[in-house]
């Protein structure tokens, strides 16, 4: 398995899986670039819970709308100060 990180334009890259991550609270650049091409639908995948931020669950799409890879998979992630701020709150 090849792994490489690229920078330019993700619609347009040709590759097996391309893995975007998804930070909690937004959307990172590309993350927004799959979301706009898509209409909508990663957003909205977020808000019914299709995307959540368990460790370890991914979202694997094919066919992906406005995306030449074969795959796109997504991880929703946690920051570790959100992590760390959520737990403060919930136990003050």
């Amino acid at each position: 398995m090849k792994f490489s990180m690229v920078s330019g334009d993700v619609l347009k890259l040709e590759c097996g899986a391309l893995v975007v991550g998804i930070p909690a609270g937004g959307l990172t650049p590309t993350a927004e670039a799959l979301d706009k091409a898509s209409e909508g639908a990663v957003s909205r995948w977020i808000e019914a819970g299709d995307i959540h931020p368990c460790v370890g669950k991914v979202a694997v799409f094919r066919d992906f709308p406005g995306c030449k890879a074969e795959r796109v998979v997504l991880q929703y992630y946690v920051t570790f100060w959100a992590a760390y701020f959520s737990l403060f709150s919930l136990s003050a």
